[in-house]
């Protein structure tokens, strides 16, 4: 009997020293198992923002399809100009109190300035300046040369040749309603 109370003291003390080790080793990681952890850690982080910038920039594709889609959609059906506004960082400032009042203000020059129909759509984009994009009927202005997304100024400065293209591939609606710019037949 000695021999089996002597087991099961020496069992019973070294089933004790274990347990401490194993809970002394997890409440006081070493240097090394501690750096591990925390690059375990980093690379979880990282992981999780780079799932959540995916699904952001899923987020935006999709937005900007839709835009895109439904300033097309508007310049096939219309003799208009489909306007894509990409807001960005830029809006609102000084001139502009809303993405929506600039969007008027473009809309208003065409039709004041070329008599020209026009509607706008916007999309949010996290860029520092505001792009615009054009679409004219089947096209979008400077698609050809990978121009199509312009800057406020370069945009202006498309206006009467948007404005040109337009007339030229849709004639027919030109002389509905303007007479005048009908070509003789």
């Amino acid at each position: 009997m000695k021999r089996d109370n002597w087991n099961t003291r020496v069992l019973s003390a070294l089933g004790a020293a274990f347990f401490a080790a194993s809970t002394l080793a997890t409440a006081a990681p070493t240097p090394a198992v501690a750096e591990q952890k925390a690059a375990n850690d980093t690379s979880v982080a990282q992981e999780f923002a780079a799932n959540q910038t995916a699904m952001t920039r899923d987020q935006e594709l999709k937005q900007l399809g839709a835009a895109s889609y439904a300033a097309g959609k508007y310049a096939r059906e219309n003799y208009g100009i489909g306007i894509l506004i990409h807001v960005g960082k830029d809006i609102p400032n000084k001139h502009f109190a809303s993405a929506d009042h600039f969007g008027r203000a473009v809309v208003n020059r065409f039709k004041k300035k070329y008599g020209v129909d026009s509607k706008y759509f916007l999309r949010q984009n996290d860029a520092r300046a505001t792009g615009i994009t054009f679409h004219i009927d089947d096209f979008v202005h400077g698609a050809n040369n990978r121009t199509e997304v312009k800057n406020v100024k370069e945009a202006i400065d498309a206006m009467t040749e948007v404005v040109e293209y337009l007339k030229a591939t849709k004639p027919d609606r030109v002389a509905q309603i303007d007479p005048a710019l009908a070509e003789p037949k």
